[in-house]
């Protein structure tokens, strides 16, 4: 058995003249307790109590609730494939996880990484291959996502003009609508998954959609807005099978602030459209250098770094950080 432990007082003058003897007390096991008009204020503790009393535990978990995003418009040319792109790789940059999943077969997602460009070993690329897409996700509800290719850090699920077969299988049997959503959740280990469906009402298109979780509608400032009502009807449909799907933010693409027609329509988007969902910092109007990032394969803030652009996505990314209460960034390490 355990010899008991004593416990010593001393006042502030006995302190100072026995301390020698009040630290052999607290090196046997004692406890020592420091009076003040007879009342214990502190107390002498032996160095590994301290450290046990001060150790900082583990770090805060940086696991995050992985977030399934769809960056959808009816509207082709409304920046859609540019900001899943680009927002993409500012997460990443941030030191998030990301997945992109590319559903439209025009595959502009794919190409402008260069998943579809033959290297110098191989002469077809495997973004080529339906096998390659989520075709087969569409098809079998036990099938899961295949292996995902990667390019600037990002992992990608490709698209090519095959998947268009997957439309007809999805308008066949209504059912199939909810196999990427399944298929996404089992997946796990991102953070962030991003989606970049076709234009217009496809099934894939609400097929994507119905696999998230939130919504990011992008807008061709350049461009009607008579679209967004079609896109709300599109998006009661989606939430057949997604119920909790929220427009998380409307972005406005290619935007000229000199333009009184631009500084319109953000006033409308920011104030008028706000019930919808907050508008996000407009992307302003690049078409060359974004169409030049789209010819060098490229996201654009690799391409050119030291453009506005990079600063833009990089806003974009803390907004939608902002609104889905997440960290600014996570350490890249992770």
């Amino acid at each position: 058995m355990a010899p008991a432990r004593r416990s010593h007082l001393y006042s502030g003058t006995e302190i100072r003249a026995g301390l020698t003897t009040a630290l052999g007390q607290v090196t046997a096991g004692d406890h020592v307790l420091i009076t003040h008009h007879g009342k214990p204020v502190a107390a002498l503790i032996g160095l590994e109590a301290y450290q046990h009393l001060t150790a900082v535990g583990p770090p805060a978990s940086q696991e995050t609730v992985m977030q399934v995003i769809s960056v959808y418009n009816q509207a082709g040319g409304a920046g859609k494939t540019t900001i899943t792109m680009n927002l993409g790789y500012a997460l990443k940059e941030r030191g998030y996880r990301v997945l992109l999943i590319d559903m439209d077969p025009q595959a502009s997602l794919t190409r402008w990484l260069g998943l579809l460009t033959p290297g110098a070993a191989q002469a077809s690329p495997p973004a080529e291959k339906l096998s390659r897409t989520a075709f087969h996700v569409l098809s079998d509800p036990d099938e899961e996502l295949p292996e995902p290719l990667h390019a600037f850090g990002l992992d990608v699920i490709p698209a090519n003009s095959k998947l268009s077969a997957g439309d007809s299988l999805l308008y066949s049997e209504r059912e199939r609508l909810t196999y990427l959503r399944r298929a996404i959740r089992a997946q796990g280990g991102y953070d962030f998954v991003l989606l970049d469906g076709p234009p217009g009402r496809s099934a894939l298109a609400l097929a994507a959609v119905a696999a998230s979780d939130q919504l990011i509608i992008p807008i061709n400032v350049s461009k009607s807005m008579d679209n967004l009502g079609n896109v709300g009807e599109f998006l009661r449909e989606a939430r057949t099978f997604s119920p909790d799907l929220n427009v998380l933010a409307l972005t406005m693409h290619s935007f000229m602030a000199n333009t009184r027609h631009h500084q319109d329509m953000l006033r409308t988007v920011t104030e008028q459209l706000s019930a919808i969902a907050p508008a996000t910092t407009p992307i302003t109007h690049k078409s060359t250098l974004y169409n030049d990032a789209a010819l060098y394969q490229q996201p654009v803030a690799v391409y050119a770094p030291q453009k506005s652009p990079r600063k833009e996505f990089d806003t974009l990314a803390g907004e939608v950080l902002g609104l889905l209460n997440m960290p600014e960034s996570l350490e890249v390490s992770r």
